[in-house]
């Protein structure tokens, strides 16, 4: 978001007995304030986490406790945005290569299915704007890291309970994470 022109308020050491988002993020140029919340799924062996990754039954999309409990983390009366890193590594999601057949079943399918579900339980407006689903996975390759180690995946709501006023600023973000591996010198 700081990539983005947006000011950062983190609120995890003003709010700590309430339910609350990760930051409020104020765009320098606009003054549009949004809730961002973010959250990474944790897997076991990966990122000091005990135990060993099991690539049969960890790679897949199984977010769904993550999605539901950054929803219920909106700020009043503002947009809100949601980010879900995947943490897998990265031959295990689609990304699209014109080189070899993309796999069956990747995370990206998993998300739509979740997010249809959700779609389908709720016929209110939605509490967020966008939900980027990232896969910053550079940690899996070691020394040989690849220049653009992640994926972004990306749901924008239809129908979200506070519109961001300029549509611009969710392309603007878009943008910053695909700038991930590029550190600007004002940040």
């Amino acid at each position: 978001m700081a990539r983005a022109g947006f000011e950062i308020e983190f609120l995890d050491d003003n709010y700590k007995s309430e339910i609350h988002c990760e930051f409020i993020a104020t765009h320098k140029e606009s003054g549009q304030k949004i809730g961002v919340e973010a959250k990474s799924k944790r897997r076991k062996g990966v990122l000091h986490e005990e135990g060993v990754f099991n690539a049969e039954a960890d790679n897949r999309g199984n977010i769904q406790h993550l999605f539901r409990k950054a929803r219920t983390q909106k700020p009043k009366d503002i947009p809100f945005l949601i980010f879900i890193d995947m943490n897998l590594a990265l031959t295990n999601v689609n990304n699209n290569s014109i080189d070899s057949e993309p796999p069956e079943k990747t995370w990206e399918h998993d998300i739509d299915k979740i997010y249809a579900n959700y779609k389908n339980q709720s016929t209110l407006p939605d509490p967020f704007n966008a939900v980027y689903f990232t896969n910053f996975a550079f940690y899996y390759q070691g020394n040989n890291s690849l220049s653009f180690p992640w994926i972004t995946y990306i749901k924008k709501s239809e129908s979200p309970e506070h519109e961001i006023r300029e549509s611009s600023l969710l392309e603007c973000i878009q943008s910053s994470i695909l700038r991930y591996s590029d550190i600007p010198q004002e940040i």
